[in-house]
């Protein structure tokens, strides 16, 4: 860039008059009048942008701004967002600034509204809009995939079985499921789940045991567990002699 911009006084010219005009095309164009230097409109954009760290405006919403009203921007943006900080400069500097102009100023100068209030923006906006696409909140559910999610304390989007089920009794073990009683598993109420072995579903669904009627499913648990505690407490050795083996049941109970 040093064959283009050889001088203080180039740089000068460059600060005091890129303003001046409507495009880096015709910026570049005078610079060649006046310095007789060879330069053209992206080289000088970059010459800007990386050297003086200056941008040219795009469009019509850019605005020059006093050191003044940049230390007010900066100290006022960050806490009530894009919209209020609107009002508040219109009224201050009686001015007719879009929000468009606000944010691209405040962009400009580094401000960054913080997280609580961009979240209570959105809130708000969506609230106004009546928007479903509002922020969700922990224990918030949706329908995903014909089943019941809810969003968990962790911020990822789990079954509303299994989060209800943990929020009482802990975490659920490896190798077991939650399954609704009464068949509906929008149905999250906590005398509607149990607790069961993975092993346990493919039984419940051979033997038909899964039924809208509660006392049903959870006789089919049941047998489940007698069905599992037979097979694994009578077993013969190579010698023929019968091994005692021990066994979890849904309860969690060893037999």
């Amino acid at each position: 860039m040093k064959k283009y911009v050889k001088h203080d006084w180039h740089n000068q010219w460059i600060i005091e008059n890129i303003f001046s005009y409507s495009s880096y095309h015709e910026a570049a164009d005078a610079y060649r009048r006046i310095f007789s230097i060879d330069i053209s409109s992206s080289a000088l954009k970059k010459h800007c942008t990386y050297t003086l760290q200056i941008r040219k405006p795009r469009d019509k919403n850019y605005r020059h701004i006093t050191k003044e009203q940049a230390e007010w921007l900066k100290d006022v943006y960050p806490k009530v967002g894009v919209l209020e900080t609107q009002k508040m400069w219109n009224d201050r500097y009686n001015d007719d600034l879009s929000a468009t102009c606000i944010k691209q100023i405040a962009r400009r100068i580094g401000c960054v509204v913080s997280n609580e209030v961009a979240i209570a923006n959105k809130l708000n906006a969506a609230h106004k809009e009546g928007s479903k696409r509002s922020l969700r909140r922990i224990g918030d559910t949706r329908m995903e995939c014909g089943r019941m999610v809810m969003k968990a304390e962790d911020g990822n989007w789990k079954s509303a079985g299994r989060c209800v089920w943990e929020k009482a009794n802990g975490k659920i073990p490896k190798g077991y499921a939650i399954v609704a009683l009464d068949g509906d598993t929008t149905n999250v109420r906590l005398d509607n789940l149990e607790m069961v072995p993975l092993t346990y579903i493919g039984k419940l669904q051979r033997n038909n045991f899964f039924s809208s009627n509660p006392e049903i499913t959870r006789t089919g648990i049941i047998w489940c567990d007698l069905d599992t505690v037979l097979v694994s407490s009578i077993r013969e050795d190579g010698n023929g002699k019968t091994v005692q083996t021990k066994t979890k049941t849904a309860g969690g109970v060893s037999e």
